[in-house]
């Protein structure tokens, strides 16, 4: 599956791209919505793909009590640079609300097609680039700093 993808907005769930960090002017969640019909759809769709499993481009879920709202994002700097982000919300407030973003985390420095699983009962989320692999990068919530925390990829030795 090939296809060039950009952001279109200025504003992710009402969030201003600038809120989220002061050198971006776009950003846009990804969403299925987002592509056009012959990305979405067939046999090696995305529809088909997350239609086998617990994966896509956002989640919710309780970490550690907590509430969260999980989604992936591309953005763009005001200088034209691009690349992909993480972006955490308290589920449970009103994006205007102090504290409704809990973490901001630049993933990638070229916009990529990313996808992602969650597994609040252990605390992690999964984020790949790859739909025909099991190459993920692994987030692990930390309660002591409220925080999604990338765990270093396995020795592959």
């Amino acid at each position: 599956m090939r296809t060039d993808i950009v952001p279109v907005g200025t504003r992710v769930r009402g969030i201003a791209a600038q809120q989220l960090d002061p050198a971006w002017c776009r950003a846009s969640a990804l969403s299925e919505e987002a592509f056009p019909d012959s990305v979405r759809y067939g046999t090696q769709g995305l529809d088909a793909y997350f239609a086998r499993g617990r994966r896509g481009f956002s989640a919710e879920g309780s970490f550690d009590g907590r509430s969260l709202e999980i989604m992936l994002g591309i953005f763009e700097s005001c200088r034209g640079e691009t690349g992909n982000f993480l972006l955490v919300l308290a589920a449970d407030r009103p994006v205007s609300a102090p504290g409704a973003v809990v973490q901001v985390e630049q993933i990638s420095s070229q916009p990529v097609l990313m996808h992602m699983a969650t597994d609040p009962a252990r605390g992690e989320i999964f984020v790949s680039s790859c739909f025909q692999c099991d190459e993920v990068g692994r987030w692990q919530w930390q309660s002591a700093s409220g925080r999604f925390i990338r765990q270093p990829e396995p020795d592959p030795g």
